[in-house]
């Protein structure tokens, strides 16, 4: 009786148990299910944004035209940018300078100065470093020389003493999930992580490792450490706010972490925490907005009353110690009306000179006022028409048909906003326009579409796989590649958050890669060392691969590889990489700057500008169709598409190729300016048309 009551109570214990674990797993499963739910929501809405990007490139902070229009962080779908995050690494720098909280804060692009810091004498004074770096003429853009992100921190180092490190850095996963995050080093060897999301939700930062190590070193080195003391661990430890709900405030998060922490609020206190929470990123957001346009148009910086309304819910308030500044412009960062004048003292100056008496007829410079050389109007009369015919077009529900894609109302309002980027479907359309209308028959102009399917398939496949897709791949090409007519080839490449023009040259046996943002360029520099190595990999092996099939060797002795174009012009802000390759292609199609020497006459910052409404004013050309049931008038962006992969069907690879040789266009006359052929002359019904990708698709 008693074994059978020993068994009993066995029983009726293991079954109290397994129901207590069965209790606990339900209650896991559930609060892993609605963090995976949580998770994919946050996807989802991740999936819609556009980022200019740009991993390790931002070069400097300019707001062409004077104090920014700050209207787009309404939007709550916007995610904070590069340059953006600059600016406010820049105010909490000078705050702390101000405040005296030791802090230096550094913006997310520390990878190659990092990478520099490992090669130098750490016992070498920092003045000594800065003036080597401008002795050498072969290092023009290198890590230390004046205006990098070095001599700026640097700068700092002589008004603070840093006792801890801060970096505003944003991460991108390998689905392409971007999401700021906020660390910071202190002098105890302490590495922490501040998760705008909650907890659960923080994934590990890509290439951790490194990116953990690229930290120390920067902030060892600041804070005087020796590089010997730098830790090899990368463990950090995360401290989940929760305060995110959406997908695309955690730059304004971070943002606002750190400028709280600096003037002295504890952003891990729970209190604090609660009260972030209750402002909701609308909330943080106004609150940012008015402290950078004090930053941007105080009389010398940021003012103490703009700093203590940010700190009022905080029950915060600091003083200045002199006047009412309370952090200072660095002298790199001008006030926002001194900005406004530059391109409009250069305009005036330019047309005084045209209009005076002894001013020679050919004295006229077409490439700074586009607007004069193209007889379009003056800019603001160009934006009331494109805002007028955007309007107009979306009241009637309808979109533009366009050779290689359908153009929607907000299509145009991206080109003729001075602050829109050019997406995928904006840059194909102007590459198939160029390639039908004003391209010399031996040069081609590819879409979008072939540098994605190159670059993704070359690299990705393996074997036997690669072999054929490669039969297919040049197959394909030589449909319209000739030898000995083809004399050139301009293609748009799409690397993350960023436009950049592609450039084959077999007349001369010269390859480039034309790309407007500075910090890329690498003058006199070896091709294999610049930010494009794997891009001209892929280029030269494509070219090889395709003379082979043609039974013709290539000499790579006799070829030149241009990582930094000579006169290469650059953007003056985060926004125009899409236009600028526009321009490039365009003037290269043209083949009137074959030595690709005066390109930076041509494109200059306000051609730049009114370019924008010479694209516009070609695609108003365009046939109008009814808004179908099937299309999607969302414009997303061009990091939110799938880079096209080879499903190993032949018909998707040919499909692939623009037919661009089938319809040659007759050479188009040179004219005077690239300028004046690029702006519309004929409508585009009279235009050679390409097939569609579709319907190339279904007649393969």
């Amino acid at each position: 009786m008693d074994e059978f009551k020993r068994a009993n109570s066995e029983r009726e214990r293991k079954k109290a148990e397994a129901e207590k674990a069965g209790s606990r797993r339900g209650k896991d499963d559930k609060r892993e299910r609605k963090r995976r739910e949580t998770e994919e929501v946050l996807e989802k809405r991740r999936q819609r944004l556009a980022e200019r990007e740009a991993q390790d490139q931002v070069e400097e902070l300019h707001f062409f035209g004077g104090v920014d229009d700050l209207t787009r962080w309404n939007d709550e779908l916007y995610e904070l940018r590069e340059d953006e995050a600059q600016g406010f690494a820049d105010i909490a720098m000078a705050l702390s300078a101000c405040l005296g909280s030791g802090t230096l804060v550094v913006p997310s692009y520390f990878s190659r100065m990092a990478d520099a810091l490992r090669t130098i004498d750490w016992n070498t004074p920092l003045t000594k470093i800065i003036e080597d770096a401008n002795a050498d003429k072969n290092n023009a853009n290198g890590p230390f020389v004046d205006g990098s992100l070095f001599q700026h921190l640097y700068y700092y180092t002589k008004l603070i003493d840093p006792t801890s490190v801060m970096f505003i850095h944003r991460d991108e996963d390998i689905n392409g999930r971007k999401h700021w995050l906020l660390f910071r080093t202190t002098d105890g060897d302490k590495l922490e992580c501040w998760e705008p999301l909650g907890a659960g939700a923080h994934q590990k930062i890509r290439h951790h490792k490194k990116f953990v190590h690229d930290m120390w070193t920067v902030s060892h080195y600041l804070m005087g450490a020796e590089f010997s003391k730098i830790p090899q661990s990368s463990k950090y430890t995360v401290y989940p706010f929760g305060v995110q709900v959406d997908g695309t405030s955690c730059g304004f998060w971070a943002s606002a972490a750190c400028l709280l922490d600096i003037s002295g609020v504890h952003v891990s206190d729970d209190k604090v925490v609660d009260t972030l929470k209750k402002l909701t990123a609308s909330g943080v957001k106004n609150s940012l907005k008015e402290v950078w346009t004090s930053w941007r148009i105080g009389e010398e910086g940021l003012e103490e009353d703009a700093l203590n309304r940010f700190l009022k819910p905080f029950k915060t308030q600091r003083e200045a110690i002199m006047n009412s500044c309370i952090a200072s412009r660095p002298p790199w960062i001008s006030r926002a009306e001194e900005v406004v004048q530059k391109p409009l003292a250069k305009s005036e100056a330019l047309r005084a000179k045209q209009n005076a008496p002894d001013a020679p007829a050919e004295d006229s410079d077409t490439y700074v006022d586009l607007a004069e050389s193209t007889g379009l109007p003056q800019m603001a009369e160009m934006k009331t028409m494109a805002d007028n015919f955007c309007l107009q077009l979306g009241k009637n529900r309808q979109k533009l048909a366009g050779l290689a894609a359908p153009l929607f109302a907000e299509h145009l309002n991206r080109i003729s906003n001075l602050n829109g980027w050019f997406n995928v479907d904006i840059v194909s359309e102007w590459a198939t326009h160029l390639n039908n209308n004003i391209t010399q028959s031996d040069t081609v102009v590819l879409q979008v579409g072939f540098w994605n399917q190159l670059g993704t398939n070359s690299r990705r496949k393996k074997g036997k796989a690669l072999i054929r897709w490669w039969d297919r791949w040049l197959a394909g090409t030589r449909k319209w590649f000739k030898l000995g007519h083809t004399s050139a080839i301009v293609l748009p490449i799409h690397v993350p958050s960023h436009w950049i023009c592609g450039f084959i040259d077999f007349d001369y046996k010269y390859l480039a890669i034309f790309d407007s943002w500075k910090r890329s360029a690498v003058p006199d520099g070896d091709w294999r060392q610049s930010y494009h190595a794997d891009i001209f990999r892929v280029l030269m092996e494509f070219i090889q691969r395709l003379f082979l099939s043609l039974e013709n060797a290539i000499d790579w002795e006799e070829w030149s590889i241009d990582p930094c174009p000579e006169n290469q012009p650059y953007q003056v802000n985060s926004v125009d990489c899409g236009p600028h390759t526009c321009f490039t292609m365009s003037c290269l199609a043209a083949r009137q700057t074959t030595d690709r020497r005066n390109l930076n006459q041509i494109i200059t910052p306000a051609a730049v500008q009114s370019f924008r409404y010479v694209v516009f004013s070609t695609f108003m050309k365009l046939p109008k169709a009814p808004i179908d049931a099937g299309d999607n008038e969302e414009v997303v962006n061009d990091s939110d598409r799938p880079i096209l992969v080879d499903t190993s069907e032949e018909s998707e690879v040919e499909a692939s190729f623009p037919t661009l040789v089938d319809t040659p266009s007759p050479p188009a006359a040179r004219s005077t300016s690239p300028l004046t052929s690029i702006a519309p002359s004929s409508p585009v019904g009279n235009q050679p048309v390409l097939p569609r990708r579709s319907e190339r698709t279904k007649k393969n």
